[in-house]
């Protein structure tokens, strides 16, 4: 290959500098000789060496390299072969420890949605959901289904105890309380609680019991904490309890719940149950009154 040109400023490779407008003085070129040296490299069968380019360690697009994460941020995969007990126990004790174990066998699977942990069954969808956003955290059980009563009694063992809902609610909404020394838990129905304080004349003869407990969620006049019984009414359908600055309205069929004293706490000197009319301050009997 030669490389040639023709121009009307050029005579035969010479350069006139009087006909070119951007000549500069003290600079001339020698065009024709430039082209001789460059048809002289390009008729030599001198090879180029090829550059190879440099191997790098690029990840595949169709197998993408796995990113590592935190052990406690990963989900874990738990074998299929847990009956269903087991799996609600492990639900549970999952979002208690801030981790969305991912679960299942033929019946139960749990999922992570957007900061929540939702326990599934294959034939009646949403059971529970954890909101491990909440504070305090929160746990929406569905009511009416077969796997209601397990799971409330995981929640419950696990100290997470339903509040009190509306009627348009289809869900209990359960929350994590402090149970005090001493006390033992009780989670009944408010027809269950009206008969354990009135059923058989129990409160004409003694009173409402007055080791009794409810939690309340407060108000101006109290704050949120466990509060003794002090009296309780029936009427339209509903339990008011009554409390200190308050009360507490529940429906006949709604889940209240409520701390006994232990048969095996420190009981009150004036507790005939357990002194049968002895105060341990003074050497000589009490003799219980009869008038009933």
């Amino acid at each position: 290959m030669t490389v040639s040109y023709q121009s009307s400023n050029f005579d035969s490779g010479t350069y006139n500098p009087n006909e070119d407008p951007g000549y500069c003085p003290g600079y001339e070129p020698d065009f024709a000789e430039s082209l001789r040296a460059l048809n002289a490299l390009l008729q030599e069968d001198t090879e180029l060496p090829l550059v190879q380019p440099q191997q790098q360690n690029f990840p595949s697009l169709d197998h993408p390299k796995p990113q590592r994460e935190h052990p406690q941020a990963r989900p874990a995969r738990v074998q299929e072969c847990m009956d269903d007990k087991t799996l609600v126990y492990s639900f549970v004790k999952g979002f208690m420890q801030s981790q969305s174990l991912l679960l299942c066998n033929s019946n139960l699977r749990t999922e992570p949605v957007c900061g929540s942990v939702q326990l599934l069954s294959k034939k009646e969808g949403v059971l529970a959901t954890a909101q491990m956003h909440e504070t305090p955290l929160t746990v929406l059980v569905k009511q009416k289904t077969s796997y209601w009563s397990l799971v409330h009694t995981a929640l419950v063992e696990a100290c997470y105890f339903p509040l009190p809902k509306n009627i348009k609610d289809v869900c209990f909404k359960y929350q994590h309380r402090e149970i005090p020394a001493g006390y033992e838990v009780h989670c009944t129905s408010a027809k269950e609680l009206w008969r354990v304080c009135w059923g058989s004349g129990h409160a004409k003869r003694y009173g409402i019991p007055m080791d009794l407990l409810i939690f309340s969620q407060g108000s101006l006049q109290r704050k949120s904490t466990w509060h003794p019984i002090k009296g309780m009414d029936s009427r339209d359908g509903r339990l008011f309890i009554k409390l200190l600055g308050g009360e507490e309205s529940f429906g006949i069929d709604d889940l209240v719940v409520w701390l006994k004293k232990s048969d095996n706490a420190p009981t009150s000197p004036y507790d005939r149950s357990s002194h049968r009319g002895i105060r341990p301050d003074l050497r000589a009997y009490v003799r219980p009154s009869h008038n009933y």
